[in-house]
């Protein structure tokens, strides 16, 4: 099943939107499977650069930057580095937003709509 025009148009509207945002800081609540809540401050600027500090007692740290997403985790005494393009995230920070090239655009399978 092909993207209709109508798909195309509102993908742009998208593209466009995401593209002018240059930063952000917002307050989170994350709601993990099991309903235990954690809550955060964000910081986003584009390109490249977010930041996600969780709020006491949960001392977790990410951190994006220099075509990295790191997670520290200092109660662990755990660092780990991941390619910020191998991320969603890859996708909001680069220089240029493009849904279509990031592989985001393909039409859902028969299967996928079925459930």
């Amino acid at each position: 099943m092909a993207l209709t025009a109508a798909d195309k148009t509102l993908i742009a509207q998208i593209e466009a939107y995401l593209n002018a945002q240059k930063g952000l800081t917002a307050n989170f609540l994350q709601v993990a499977a099991d309903g235990a809540t954690r809550t955060g401050k964000a910081w986003l600027q584009r390109p490249g650069k977010m930041r996600f500090a969780y709020d006491p007692p949960d001392p977790q740290l990410l951190v994006a930057g220099f075509g990295l997403l790191v997670y520290h985790d200092p109660a662990l005494g755990q660092t780990t580095n991941i390619p910020l393009s191998a991320t969603p995230l890859g996708i909001l920070l680069a220089p240029h937003v493009n849904l279509e090239s990031a592989g985001c655009m393909s039409p859902p399978s028969t299967a996928s709509r079925a459930r």
